[in-house]
């Protein structure tokens, strides 16, 4: 999760020349007025929209393609392939010097975690992006490849996750999680079936987090019936009220063409077809990051504007500009008082409510998990279903985790909208970007570990029979000791003494079982309820630590706008009132100054 979480723009893109054009001339414009808060602000805005990054997630299944697509995407192999293993972990895909890799490994546990980078390549790369869990404890949270590609040059960012379902705990952690680090998804099936029905609820949930999602159907060259797959894929995301498009590819042939240079087979394998829809994508990425900025630049430029023309207006007349010194004493006040206004104390509000909004959902959240994870214990034997159990339970906590972030996010998002335009309403223009530093839920769920070496020991054959032998002894002790009490016959006892001892060894056995059964079920409940404590205070203490930040950045970006306004109306009014002071000679010579600079700032605004 990063930047890309912000309010949408409102105001038109620049309609004529580059938004980049207007800002240069904007910011000289800052400069020859010493407004440095302006140029500042228009520095982080250019800075925001240069060269945007569309971060795309691969995403889909265990063993669908994923890394292959990838490789066929950048034209070379730089995501591992394996028959018999699967990516473990995120791998980011960048452009940069080619051969460039860096692995994130996080080492301890609780608050003693830690987080290295290192710089691998070849075989030890692969081998960390296959198996995370490494043998000195540290276990690989992800990966970036850097490779010097024509459309990774234009901002996209491929993000190869591991397999939903995948073989280990904690690969739906990771997919969902680059979810919602994503601008769009591509979603992988193979072409050996149509969608099944878990794929469409991931289909769903990649739909309401990613602005974009495509369905690629991959190994169409491996199976013959691909075509009737695509269709019935098509119908089932028709029926299911997902306008997703379908693109069949075939990576294999893909990297044939590459590396034969046969521009029919490359338009064959369907690679081209999803490189134009991403790069589509990234257009209309970047003239939503231009459409921004040229918010940015116009707001300033309004203030540029009206401090011009209040002084053009004193100088052509100063029996109005009397009037207009005292509109521009009003407008200063009213932004004075604004910027330590009640905006401040709502927003301060806002994120209060947030803030225990938050952590409710959270704590629910993991509350119904528990509840869950409890009652599923009550009814298996850990020692038979453990490995199974713990899979199941970090990949719904990390789901439930992702979804908080997301609703921290939006919430956020809604908050600083109504700010701004409780500012907007007043006057100043409050900015339409925000930059959310918000840590990756995967991350912060690295930090917590569930103890896969609690005790779940079973009754082994040798302590059965002892078990079954101590009973026994028991049963036939008491009825030789009852039959001599009742002076049975010698030859009676024997036998009531042997059958009462099987029936004490049966229910001793039976009772050492559930035993054990109970004693492990009481480890298992207790290593699953300090895994949820765990990832309630690590994902907890780091919303809060997120939303402090979001606040500081609310409250500067948001008190900036508010400085800029009350200087741009002082210094109006300061050059108003010192205007209609001048001679007329003074005044006149003034005029013929400011009315060119009017207009070409009034120019610069429509253009």
């Amino acid at each position: 999760m990063d930047g890309r979480h912000t309010t949408e723009p409102t105001s038109r893109a620049s309609a004529g020349g580059s938004v980049h054009e207007r800002l240069r001339a904007t910011r000289s414009a800052c400069e020859h007025l010493d407004r440095d808060d302006l140029v500042t602000q228009l520095d982080q805005a250019g800075a925001r929209a240069r060269t945007p990054e569309l971060r795309v997630a691969v995403v889909g299944e265990f063993k669908q393609g994923k890394s292959s697509l990838v490789n066929a995407l950048v034209q070379r192999e730089v995501c591992p392939v394996e028959d018999d293993l699967a990516t473990a972990v995120p791998t980011v895909v960048r452009h940069g010097t080619e051969g460039e890799a860096v692995v994130t490994l996080v080492t301890g546990a609780g608050e003693d975690v830690e987080s290295i980078e290192r710089t691998l390549g070849g075989d030890e790369l692969r081998d960390h992006i296959m198996r995370p869990i490494r043998d000195d404890g540290t276990r690989v949270t992800g990966a970036t490849i850097s490779c010097d590609n024509r459309l990774l040059g234009r901002g996209v960012v491929l993000i190869d996750t591991p397999g939903v379902g995948g073989t280990g705990a904690g690969h739906t952690r990771n997919a969902v999680s680059s979810l919602g680090l994503a601008d769009a998804a591509v979603f992988v099936t193979d072409a050996s079936q149509e969608l099944t029905a878990s794929e469409l609820d991931y289909l769903r949930q990649a739909d309401e987090i990613c602005s974009s999602v495509w369905c690629v159907v991959t190994k169409t060259d491996f199976y013959p019936d691909w075509s009737t797959v695509v269709e019935l894929d098509r119908g089932h995301l028709r029926t299911a009220g997902l306008d997703i498009p379908v693109v069949p590819v075939s990576s294999s042939l893909r990297m044939f063409a590459v590396r034969h240079r046969d521009a029919e087979i490359n338009a064959e394998s369907g690679i081209p077809e999803l490189a134009r829809l991403i790069e589509a994508h990234l257009d209309a990425h970047v003239r939503v990051a231009e459409g921004r900025l040229g918010e940015q630049v116009d707001a300033v430029l309004d203030q540029l504007i009206a401090h011009h023309r209040a002084e053009l207006e004193a100088v052509r007349d100063p029996d109005a500009g009397a009037h207009l010194v005292e509109q521009l004493e009003e407008a200063r006040d009213r932004f004075d008082a604004l910027r330590s206004g009640r905006w401040k104390q709502g927003l301060a509000d806002g994120i209060t409510d947030l803030r225990s909004e938050v952590d409710f959902e959270l704590r629910a959240r993991i509350k119904d998990i528990s509840a869950e994870a409890d009652a599923s214990i009550n009814v298996t034997d850990p020692a038979e279903v453990w490995s199974e159990f713990e899979a199941v339970l970090v990949d719904k906590i990390a789901g439930e985790v992702d979804a908080v972030y997301r609703l921290m996010l939006e919430s956020a998002g809604d908050l600083a909208r109504r700010i701004a335009l409780d500012l907007d309403n007043a006057g100043v223009e409050a900015g339409r970007i925000l930059d959310i530093d918000v840590a990756d839920p995967a991350d912060v769920l690295a930090r917590a570990t569930i103890d896969d070496e609690i005790d779940l020991k079973t009754t082994t054959s040798i302590g059965a029979g002892l078990t079954l032998l101590r009973s026994s002894y028991s049963g036939v002790l008491m009825f030789t000791m009852l039959g001599s009490m009742a002076s049975l016959s010698a030859v009676a006892v024997p036998p009531l003494a042997i059958g009462a001892g099987l029936v004490f060894g049966r229910k001793g056995l039976r009772d050492e079982s559930e035993r054990l059964l109970t004693q492990r079920r009481a480890q298992a409940r207790a290593a699953m309820k300090r895994y949820c404590d765990d990832v309630g205070f690590h994902v907890g203490k780091d919303t809060r630590d997120t939303l402090n930040r979001l606040h500081r950045t609310m409250r500067d970006t948001f008190q900036t706008h508010a400085d800029s306004a009350v200087r741009s109306a002082r210094e109006a009014h300061q050059a108003a009132d010192a205007a209609r002071r001048q001679d007329a000679e003074t005044r006149k010579r003034r005029a013929a100054e400011l009315a060119p600079t009017v207009a070409r700032l009034e120019a610069l605004r429509t253009s």
